[in-house]
């Protein structure tokens, strides 16, 4: 199942006036996030409950704490997806008025995380699943409709269960670390994955065995010295590289037939040989050398005829 991205229309504040959401035209109501902070009323919210039923997808962003925002999740008969971070122990409570069969979950969780293992578990439908904080209770597998999963400060976890998972199509992990690297031998529906950051990961090759990748995105893997042979990798188009320091070759990204799109960042220690290798491929439309020479990076892009292309690190966060 391939990962849907909605484009929302936001509405920041819009608990104070109901008209923000009635004044949008058809397009943009077609999925509206809210961002609501915590001085809004509970009359309020049942105002822009009633004004947001018009928008077939809306996504709450509950801002701060104690916010009333909590007691009224119900009154949003289109609701998708919630945001909220900086959350604690007295959320417990509050996550209980989370509806069941909620599908987008986005939380921060700063404060005792592993007491919030229990209260998640019961929310099967998820298919996009965001969490940030020290969980090492929380049971993936139970999840049966997830597409899309991103952990961040996740300690001792073990990958092979997230690659396998049986409708997984998405990973992100960040600033985490692992228990164990995967076997060779996986069996996964693993279309985009995202590793940054993560202690105790020095071996990739298990990722020849991902056949149906076609993002990867790597970074912050000091202990990286190669890349396994990806061969198998019919159908990746886009690779990105960010500060594997001691990567010392990109050879095998060269012989992907379908390889589209290649950024590189921090990497002065690539040979200038690996880039022209691209120049025999018929796929190839953009590529952003990973040097900090601005002479050396423009070099490559006239031996390859391709135009400069801007960079955006692996790390950058440009949506709620």
């Amino acid at each position: 199942m391939e990962v849907q991205t909605y484009k929302y229309t936001t509405i920041w504040n819009a608990g104070k006036d109901a008209n923000g959401i009635s004044n949008l035209s058809p397009p943009q109501t077609a999925s509206v996030r809210i961002i609501v902070g915590p001085t809004i009323k509970l009359a309020e919210l049942t105002a822009l409950a009633k004004a947001a039923s018009r928008a077939p997808r809306v996504r709450l962003v509950i801002v701060g704490p104690s916010n009333p925002a909590w007691l009224s999740l119900r009154l949003f008969k289109n609701l998708v997806g919630l945001q909220a971070y900086g959350l604690g122990e007295t959320n417990l409570e509050d996550l209980q008025h989370v509806p069941n069969d909620i599908r987008e979950l986005e939380l921060g969780i700063d404060e005792k995380p592993n007491l919030f293992a229990d209260t998640l578990s019961r929310f099967t439908s998820l298919t996009r699943l965001t969490l940030s904080g020290k969980l090492t209770d929380l049971d993936i597998a139970r999840f049966l409709k997830l597409t899309d999963l991103s952990l961040c400060y996740f300690p001792n976890l073990e990958l092979k269960p997230l690659l396998e998972h049986k409708s997984l199509t998405a990973l992100k992990v960040q600033h985490g670390s692992i228990m164990t690297i995967p076997g060779p031998k996986l069996t996964s529906k693993l279309q985009k994955l995202n590793l940054w950051k993560i202690k105790g990961l020095d071996d990739l090759n298990w990722l020849g065995s991902l056949t149906s990748l076609v993002s990867l995105e790597l970074g912050g893997l000091p202990n990286i010295q190669s890349l396994p042979e990806l061969a198998k990798l019919k159908g990746l188009t886009y690779i990105k590289l960010d500060q594997l320091k001691s990567l010392t070759s990109l050879a095998s990204i060269t012989k992907l037939r379908a390889l589209a799109r290649l950024h590189v960042y921090g990497m002065n220690q690539i040979p200038i040989e690996d880039y022209r290798a691209l120049a025999k491929s018929s796929s190839i439309t953009e590529v952003t050398p990973g040097y900090s020479s601005k002479s050396k990076n423009e070099q490559v892009g006239r031996e390859l005829g391709l135009p400069r292309v801007q960079y955006e690190p692996i790390y950058d966060i440009t949506e709620f």
